[in-house]
């Protein structure tokens, strides 16, 4: 019986032996996927929300309609016959993909180096100069040869400059993939995530624990020399204070975790339990994500960085678990940190005071530091819904290495706060930030 029903539709050229391996394949079909279970670039072949709903009623119906014709198969009704035939064709034409091309054509792959693009493309692209790509990629360490995690080989300039573009333009993928560096989204995907995951197994140091080579260098000193004299200029004269940099925590939001199926998904799959999303919502910002604390000096620069945490902590448990005051206290000159309101009164962390008003002038720089790495620089940063906590380790990394790439930027270029406390910095000192020298 349900040979006679489904007979119209099963007959294959594959039982001609006159037929060739290319006409079967052309004449196979194969069921629809729904777009996040479809790669990139069969996406559009995926099953769309209407279509699954309709293949479902459509399933649903052929079912009982078999059950119908297997109730009265010593007394079969043609008409529901036919009827079972065209809805079991109709529910194939909806859930099933024919006439597929099988093996699509390889994505482009351009060579690109440093000399792919010209002057101006390179600032508006990178946020660097053409002739300080060299000296950027001598800095970061890049190998001249590159393998991900899957396998794929880049040269040493590419993965340099598809992670520099990715987090300055925040783009998609697939636009990048496409317009400008070519190969596929996967591809971009895998090179980003070696940019940051180099960036920050090799330099996070710098910023979680490197106050030592501040001091040494003299840098506390003369960023503490130009706090006093920009405090005189607004008629506070302290040629005493201790001050060298101010504190504050940053609070960079994200998409909301956990907000999905785990595994799986599907009506009755598994989700994450509320805590999850609850653990990383900050009720005063109304967001999810996360903070980072950071200590800024006159220069423009981050000296220390802790993070990153959820987003429900405070801005003093950052501090006590961080140890900034101790670690300060251990320094041979014991510089202090200012800190806004929040912040308690410590031997080298403290906050407000009588001449709160002319301290709030100079504690803005921090803000300012904070804008250039959001915004100014990395577009990435500002767009949260990029930013998926739980689905990899490499978000939790983006703001430091963000951190480290403004560094790196104000050593090459300076920055406001320079200007602003009227401070130079040393023609290498992005060799010496970087210990290339």
């Amino acid at each position: 019986m349900c040979w006679c029903i489904f007979s119209p539709f099963v007959s294959c050229p594959v039982h001609s032996s006159t037929v060739n391996k290319d006409s079967v394949i052309s004449t196979m079909a194969i069921k629809k996927k729904s777009a996040h279970k479809s790669s990139i670039r069969k996406r559009h072949l995926a099953l769309r929300t209407q279509q699954a709903a309709r293949s479902t009623y459509l399933r649903s119906c052929s079912l009982l309609l078999l059950i119908q014709c297997v109730r009265l198969r010593n007394n079969p009704n043609a008409r529901l016959i036919g009827l079972t035939r065209l809805v079991i064709l109709s529910y194939y034409k909806v859930a099933y993909n024919s006439n597929i091309q099988w093996n699509l054509p390889s994505p482009l792959r351009w060579h690109t180096s440093f000399d792919s693009f010209s002057s101006d493309v390179c600032y508006n692209f990178f946020r660097i100069e053409k002739h300080h790509l060299q000296r950027y990629f001598a800095a970061l360490r890049f190998d001249e040869r590159c393998t991900t995690k899957n396998r794929l080989t880049f040269s040493g300039e590419e993965i340099m400059l598809r992670g520099y573009y990715e987090m300055v333009s925040g783009e998609d993928q697939f636009s990048i993939a496409t317009n400008i560096f070519g190969r596929d989204q996967a591809a971009q995907s895998q090179a980003l995530s070696y940019f940051v995951d180099h960036l920050y197994d090799t330099f996070s140091d710098l910023l979680l624990n490197n106050l030592d080579w501040w001091e040494e260098h003299g840098f506390m000193e003369q960023s503490r020399k130009a706090i006093i004299r920009k405090l005189a200029v607004h008629g506070l004269v302290v040629p005493e204070c201790r001050i060298s940099a101010f504190i504050d925590c940053n609070c960079l939001e994200t998409a909301v975790p956990g907000s999905g199926p785990i595994g799986q998904g599907g009506p009755a799959a598994l989700r994450w339990d509320d805590t999850v999303q609850r653990a990383f919502y900050n009720g005063w910002k109304s967001m999810h994500g996360l903070k980072h604390q950071t200590r800024e000096n006159a220069f423009g620069m981050c000296e220390d960085m802790y993070g990153p945490t959820s987003l429900r902590k405070n801005d003093l448990r950052l501090l006590g678990n961080s140890r900034l005051n101790a670690r300060l206290f251990n320094l041979p000159n014991q510089f202090g940190t200012y800190g806004d309101s929040i912040y308690p009164q410590l031997t080298n962390v403290c906050s407000g005071g009588p001449n709160t008003a002319v301290w709030k002038r100079l504690r803005c720089s921090i803000e300012w530091n904070y804008h250039v790495t959001s915004y100014d620089l990395f577009q990435l940063l500002s767009q949260f819904h990029k930013l998926r906590l739980l689905s990899s380790d490499r978000e939790a990394k983006f703001y430091t290495v963000a951190t480290f790439l403004r560094n790196c930027h104000v050593a090459m270029y300076g920055g406001n706060c320079m200007k602003y406390f009227k401070l130079r910095l040393p023609e290498n000192m992005l060799e010496r930030y970087t210990r290339l020298v």
